[in-house]
């Protein structure tokens, strides 16, 4: 989740990594000798004439002072460009996350305009870490393996969200509804192109299609969970009508 929206993650602040380049750029300040008080006290009762990177640290020091002076390791993730830079601790913390691979889905969380509850489950849909049937047998649980929608057997992500027929009636009404041109797909992996090639861009149309497609999956998803547990069902016409009131299509 504290990685950035392109490598899977949901670009949340890691704040143990976070506070980690906090104490660097400290003692950064310390091999620099910044001219504060604070810093001043430090180099005149501790450090003294010593070199930073390689003095004992004093064991009379606060496990405060301690924690700062062993953060010398982490200096080399401190850079020159780093210095005219007013977000010094931003960019070590960027340092240390470090280069991660991009997603192919990427596009579909970044600038996303749907509702935050929508993109959250849209980003465990991508990655395939919804409770589907096939996940709860795989931990050993038994579930019900009839999909209440279409009472057909449905265990994975690809079927409840590609290959269900209810499903594609739903998105053919949206697509009508956007006016874009639609060929049905019958699999889970032509439609995730699809939507990947339509994402693409700051255009309106690239816009619209993240946004209804993330609401789209968080409707079926809560849907199928009213029909589970609650025994209620929409028909396609409502449910379509539900998710372009909630995009204002």
């Amino acid at each position: 989740m504290c990685m950035p929206k392109l490598a899977e993650g949901l670009n949340l602040t890691n704040l143990k990594l976070w506070n980690k380049a906090a104490i660097t750029k400290i003692c950064w300040d310390l091999k620099t000798k910044k001219d504060t008080l604070w810093i001043n006290w430090i180099h005149e009762y501790y450090i003294t004439a010593q070199n930073l990177e390689s003095m004992t640290i004093p064991q009379q020091a606060s496990w405060m002072v301690k924690k700062i002076l062993k953060a010398r390791d982490e200096l080399g993730y401190v850079q020159a460009e780093y210095l005219k830079n007013k977000s010094m601790i931003r960019s070590i913390y960027l340092k240390m996350v470090g280069e991660l691979p991009n997603v192919s889905w990427k596009r579909i969380m970044c600038g996303n305009e749907a509702r935050p509850k929508a993109v959250f489950i849209t980003w465990l849909q991508q990655q395939d870490r919804l409770l589907t049937a096939a996940r709860l047998e795989s931990w050993g649980i038994q579930v019900e393996n009839n999909y209440v929608m279409c009472k057909e057997i449905a265990k994975t992500r690809d079927y409840l969200f590609a290959e269900c027929a209810v499903r594609r009636q739903v998105w053919k009404k949206l697509m009508q509804w956007l006016q874009i041109t639609w060929v049905d797909m019958s699999t889970y992996n032509q439609m995730q192109q699809w939507i990947e090639q339509n994402t693409k861009g700051k255009n309106m149309k690239a816009k619209l299609v993240k946004l209804v497609f993330t609401e789209y999956v968080y409707a079926f998803w809560i849907e199928r969970s009213n029909m589970l547990f609650s025994h209620k069902d929409n028909t396609c016409e409502i449910m379509a009508r539900e998710i372009a009131y909630t995009c204002h299509v």
